[in-house]
């Protein structure tokens, strides 16, 4: 299956399960700007949601950060400043950091994450072993870019070197966007 159409499925129920946005999708010329913003591409499956479904502004929480241009989020400084867009998210955090660090320069420590599921109706809390990362102070992973914020100080991070997706305590909470799209599919409240 070629690279343009081996997320056509995933794409097609995004559609259908999440609320539309009110953003259009991103143009080529958005997309080129905001890696250009950033120093470095995005993620191919990101650069398709922005492209194909809309920019920002759908999927879990209250939908993802756009692009320049697009739907602009909260990050955890903010409730009382203006919202930000994918690129000013990122440079608020890199600003905030005293030093950038590679995730890779760390150990991984063993974790459980109790997460929720809505299945028809109803709740359920399941427990699923992950790991997650212990910073230094102040010290802010390079590559990783405020994704979606989901309310009461929960945001949702993907680190663009190795594609995997965290939480605001930095607990890897899916090994690529694509899985954490299908959790969500699947009932996961994120």
């Amino acid at each position: 299956m070629d690279s343009d159409h081996q997320y056509d499925h995933l794409l097609t129920c995004i559609r259908a399960y999440w609320r539309q946005s009110t953003f259009p999708p991103a143009t080529e010329e958005q997309i080129q700007e905001t890696e250009q913003q950033l120093g470095f591409p995005l993620p191919p499956l990101l650069r398709l949601l922005y492209t194909k479904i809309a920019n920002g502004g759908f999927g879990p929480g209250l939908g993802i950060i756009g692009a320049p241009g697009g739907f602009r989020m909260t990050t955890r400084w903010l409730f009382d400043r203006p919202k930000l867009d994918i690129v000013q998210s990122y440079q608020q955090e890199i600003s905030e950091a005293q030093m950038l660090i590679h995730l890779e320069d760390y150990e991984k420590i063993p974790c459980t994450l109790n997460v929720w599921y809505k299945l028809d109706n109803a709740y359920e809390e399941r427990e699923i072993q992950s790991y997650r990362y212990e910073l230094p102070d102040h010290a802010w992973p390079e590559y990783m870019l405020p994704l979606c914020y989901h309310g009461c100080t929960c945001f949702t991070y993907i680190d663009v070197m190795s594609g995997r997706l965290f939480n605001e305590r930095i607990e890897c909470v899916a090994a690529s966007l694509e899985e954490w799209f299908e959790n969500g599919l699947a009932g996961e409240c994120m």
